[in-house]
Order: C-alpha cells, then structure tokens, then sequence
C-alpha cells in the first residue's frame, strides 16, 4: 500500500470519526430538547386539578335534597293553573323510566351469548366506528361565595377522528329526565347532588352519551383567558346590545368585547330562553377555540400558566401529549353547534311550580348519534 492510499483512508477514517461525533453531538441535543420539553409539559400538566371520577353515588336524605333545590332554583314558580297534575306527571316519569328501562334491557342484550343470525339489523352506519368518538364534557361552573356551585354550562364536545369534526352540543339545564338514585328533576340537579359522577350517570342514562372525559372551568377562568385574547368579537342582536350594553342605546351589530361583556353576553337571561343562552354560550367558545389554535407560543403560556390552576379534569397526561402532537390536526376539523333537546322534541311543562322541558328521550339520542357520526 503506498503513502497516497494511506493518507486517502486516514481522512476517510478521520471523517467518519467527525460524522459520528456530529450524529453523537445531534442526539445528545434532541435527547436535552425532549427532555426539557416533557418536564416543561409536566409543569403545566401539573398546574390543574387532576381529579378522577368517583363511581358512588352520594346519598342524601330528602332535607338536604330539598335545601339543594331550594339553593340551586331558589323561589322560582309560575302560576298554579299551569302547573302539571300530579297524574300527568306520574304518567310522564312512568314514560321515561320506560324509556331508560328500554335502553339497559338493549344493552344487555348486545352482551348476551345469543346467536348472530337472531340479532336485529344494525341501524347504526358502519363506516364510522365509535372508538373513532371521543366525548369530553365541558363543565361551566358558577361558584358562589359559600363554595356552592352549579352547572351552568354542561357542553358535549365529540371529536371525530374519521371524519375530522368536532361538534359542540350543550345540554339544557332545565331538561327534565331520571337521575339515578334520585327522583327526576332537571338535568343540573344532578351536578348539585353528586358532581361529576352523577352528571356523567345522567347523561348516559338518559341520552345514551358515553362521557370519556370531562373538563371543569370556571367563570374567573373563562374571563382570565377572554383578558388574554385582547377581548372576542361577536355579532349582536338588539337584545344583545341592550343587556351587553345597558342604557347605552347601541345598534345591532359586530363588537369587540372585553371580558366581562362577553361573561355577560353568555349569560344574560332577561327575555331570553335557555336555547338562546346556551346558543350564546357555543359561540362565544367556539370563537375563542378557533382563536386559541391560532395563538402564539408566549400567548398560549401565558393562557396555561394563569387558567390550568382553575381547571379540573380527569384527562390523563398522556391524554395531553395526545392531545398536543394532533393539535395541527384539530385546528382544521370541522366544527359544528347543536344542542339537546333538539328542535320538535320537545315541550315547556311545570312540575312541582317549577318552569321545565319535557323531551323525547329516543329521539334525541338519535338525532345526537347522526350528529356525531355525519
């Protein structure tokens, strides 16, 4: 072998030794950015209230259920003569236990061991499968200054994985349906007895929803993050303005609201029904979600840094991670807005001189089922 060759394979030999402490160098750096980046996510992760479900169902004596209602609806009646008879409204909680009694006896059939051939016929589609489905429940909590709190905003997001949409449906407070353990009252009666585990039991009792997750948040939260943003702009009707803007005599049209108007444009209820506020309530979170999935690095810090200790959760960290690297996916689904009970399945009743909403049960579980899965 002469000089040449040997000087050819000692800078071969030297440039490979460069290349690998290159590599080395490079994986050493990505080791410390995921590293770093994890601890990061921890430390945010680690700012909310991780708070897993309790399956139990509290038990209250018929005092302390009545203290609760008299607290959550305070003196709130109509006059006499359109109140319910006690008949009806037997016939009426007879019809919906039926109705639920229905769907568990369906149930438990799908999970019995009978031959294939004698099932019904699917009228379910098959192109879209349920695991592809995941519903978290969006809490909006009114705390008092006494720690009471009530569910005045209960959202079901349903995120579609197969068909890349997010549909958005809130749930009436005033529904009226079967609370297990208790007796029927309106939906956010159930929150007040036994928070989110019974809410979660209600929902899926009635409505045949599977809740997966559920987030809660409160009003201080919602307004720290309006403050965040710079403020949200919406489109406003007449009726908007003159609550949003009282005395102030301003037109319809689109504003720039800070966050105490946006607070109360989702909340105002003066010559307003719960399907008009609950409305609202979508659009003002749908506006700031499309405004978050588009906000800057130190923006959405500071967003987590003074909103995560507000929030309680049952979403897990790796449900975040998930949740973070499909984020450029999320900000193109498709979102959609409904709401429970759906329009035609419905009507106003009085029960007990309380203003509720008596709905079809079967009906609105199909119609949320075609929702979520178009």
């Amino acid at each position: 072998m002469n000089e040449e060759q040997q000087t050819n394979i000692s800078k071969k030999s030297k440039t490979k030794r460069i290349v690998l402490i290159v590599l080395l160098v490079l994986l050493c750096l990505v080791c410390i950015l995921v590293l770093t980046a994890t601890m990061l996510f921890h430390k945010y992760y680690s700012l909310m209230n991780y708070e897993s479900v309790d399956e139990s169902i509290p038990s209250l004596t018929e005092e302390e259920i009545s203290a609760i209602l008299d607290k959550l609806y305070g003196d709130e009646s109509v006059n006499s003569e359109n109140e319910m008879q006690e008949d009806s409204r037997a016939e009426l909680d007879n019809s919906m236990d039926q109705i639920v009694g229905n769907v568990s006896s369906e149930e438990s059939e799908e999970t019995s061991s009978a031959p294939e051939s004698s099932a019904e016929p699917s009228e379910e589609p098959e192109d879209v499968p349920h695991e592809k489905i995941s519903n978290v429940l969006v809490i909006g909590l009114d705390r008092e200054a006494d720690g009471h709190s009530r569910s005045d905003v209960m959202i079901v997001v349903s995120i579609n994985e197969e068909t890349g949409k997010i549909a958005l449906t809130s749930l009436l407070r005033d529904t009226y349906l079967t609370i297990p353990g208790y007796p029927n009252n309106r939906l956010n009666a159930a929150y007040a007895f036994g928070g989110v585990s019974l809410l979660q039991k209600t929902i899926k009792q009635n409505f045949d929803i599977e809740i997966d997750r559920y987030i809660t948040i409160d009003f201080q939260a919602f307004t720290t993050v309006i403050n965040i943003l710079g403020g949200v702009e919406l489109e406003l009707t007449d009726m908007d303005c003159k609550n949003v803007f009282p005395g102030q005599n301003k037109p319809a049209g689109k504003y720039k609201l800070n966050a105490e108007e946006a607070l109360t444009y989702a909340r105002w209820r003066k010559g307003s029904d719960d399907f008009d506020r609950t409305s609202r309530q979508r659009t003002v979170m749908l506006t700031v979600i499309r405004r978050m999935l588009t906000m800057s690095l130190s923006e959405l810090t500071s967003v987590m840094e003074q909103t995560l200790p507000l929030v309680s959760t049952d979403l897990t960290e790796a449900d975040c991670y998930s949740i973070l690297f499909h984020v450029v996916d999320l900000a193109s689904y498709e979102f959609s807005s409904a709401r429970i009970p759906y329009p035609g399945t419905w009507e106003y009743a009085t029960i007990d001189g309380r203003d509720v909403i008596t709905v079809d049960l079967a009906e609105n579980r199909r119609l949320f089922y075609e929702s979520t899965l178009d």
